[in-house]
């Protein structure tokens, strides 16, 4: 009997269930405009991986996973992330072409709907990715009850560390954000303790 596929490959993002469906939940317009603002405005690259844990895997579109993996890997090397660097570093990795040329690359920062809105659009964007996750676990937990090669207690307790690591992929930037939010009001407090004065907020007293 074939052995059986690790637990992980319940809840892979790339499983083909997802990829064989008509129109998988995405949303492209939005993965533009994050890109775009990302282009614009390279500072918006670090709210997005801190704060939102925005992955390439999160894209639908294979060429704006492989754009933003350049992006992310400029970020990385404490590189400039704009139009020039993100299409040398694909051009570099012989993946320019996949990513539909230097003329896509142009295209995204040419007119997004707003650097403001990033964040917002970041979290469309992983939004659909769970989605599709969501959808990835619930057809192989299918499949695995269709093959009957498990005894249903099994399957369960299968099923429910499958979607445990669907919500806990979720979770990380919920995670990220609050500790940025600690982060912050510690160094709000030490500077009142130093200097004895108020600082911007309603006091609570």
């Amino acid at each position: 009997m074939a052995a059986p596929p690790p637990d992980s490959a319940l809840a892979s993002p790339s499983a083909p269930d997802v990829a064989g469906l008509a129109a998988p939940p995405h949303d492209l317009e939005a993965e533009m405009s994050v890109l775009g603002s990302i282009l614009i405005s390279d500072r918006t690259l670090y709210a997005l991986v801190i704060e939102e844990g925005l992955k390439g895997e999160d894209f639908y579109r294979e060429r704006h996973r492989l754009i933003y993996e350049s992006m992310l890997a400029l970020y990385h090397e404490n590189e400039p992330v704009d139009v020039v660097t993100v299409t040398d570093h694909l051009r570099q990795r012989g993946r320019l072409d996949d990513a539909g040329g230097a003329s896509a690359v142009d295209a995204l920062a040419a007119a997004p709907p707003s650097v403001s809105g990033a964040r917002r659009y970041a979290q469309i964007v992983r939004e659909h990715a769970l989605l599709r996750r969501l959808l990835t676990t619930t057809y192989r937990i299918q499949a695995e009850v269709g093959e009957h090669r498990y005894a249903p207690r099994d399957l369960v307790e299968r099923a429910e560390k499958a979607m445990l690591e669907v919500a806990h992929d979720d979770r990380q930037a919920d995670f990220r954000e609050i500790s940025a939010i600690l982060s912050d009001e510690l160094r709000k407090m030490e500077l009142l303790s130093k200097h004895g004065t108020a600082l911007t907020g309603t006091p609570s007293g």
